[in-house]
This record gives C-alpha cells, structure tokens and sequence, in this order.
C-alpha cells in the first residue's frame, strides 16, 4: 500500500471518529428523561446530568398528602434518571463499542422500580355484624 494512499485513510478515519464523536457530545448534552406517575398525578424531566428541569402536578396531586405527593415526586423523578441515563448509554455506544467502559456505564444504570403496592382498603363492615341492634350506646 502507497503511504499517501494509507495517510489519506488515515486521515478521513479520524475525520470520522471525531464526526461521531461530535454527534455522540450533542446527543448526550440534549439528552433528557421524562417520567409520569402510573396515576397522572406527577410529570418529572430531568436532564442529563438528572438535574430536574421540569415538575407538572395535575389535579389528581390535590388528593394526596404531603407525604404521598413527596414520594410519588421522588418515586418518578428516580424514574426519569433511568431515562436518561439508558439514553445517554445507548448514545455513547456506537463510539465507545461493547467494552469494559460501555459495561461500566451500563452498570451505573439504575434499576426499574418496583410500583408500590397498593394500601389494603379497610373492609366495610358486613350488615349482618350489627349486634347492637337497640341502636344504644356501645358501651353499657
């Protein structure tokens, strides 16, 4: 091979590592992640560092404690990290390749939560359970 011809690869090569390079900088830098509540109540999109950029409360918020509304927020903020951070590894992939830094940046993911379970609603008692049937007072 003439070393002008094997130069000239060379070069449009690395023209090409640093054109995707590039692509791979603007994709990770716009990247975001956006999660909703399984009930609509929370919208959260993080960024790609998961700093939060945006928080939407719907109606359904009204209904919660302060407490619920808090853990829901956080429950779908944890959400959008993951987003983002799958975005941001499947983005880096193409330049860094199946290699140990992809298998580490893969491992940084975070897992899928769970949903909560459901609180057991109280049961209703039955109306054959009436065994104050003078209407009085419970205690006597």
């Amino acid at each position: 091979m003439d070393a002008n011809v094997w130069l000239r690869d060379y070069q449009q090569d690395i023209q090409n590592r640093l054109a995707r390079a590039e692509q791979v900088k603007e994709m990770v830098n716009s990247a975001t992640g956006s999660s909703r509540s399984a009930d609509g109540a929370v919208l959260v999109t993080v960024g790609p560092t998961g700093a939060l950029q945006d928080l939407q409360l719907s109606p359904k918020a009204d209904s919660l404690s302060s407490t619920q509304l808090a853990q829901l927020i956080l429950r779908t903020a944890r959400e959008a990290h993951r987003k983002v951070a799958e975005q941001m590894a499947q983005s880096v992939k193409p330049l860094i390749g199946d290699s140990e830094a992809m298998s580490f940046l893969e491992s940084q993911i975070p897992p899928a939560e769970e949903p909560p379970a459901a609180a057991p609603e109280r049961p209703t008692r039955p109306a054959w359970d009436d065994d104050n049937d003078d209407n009085g007072p419970i205690l006597r």
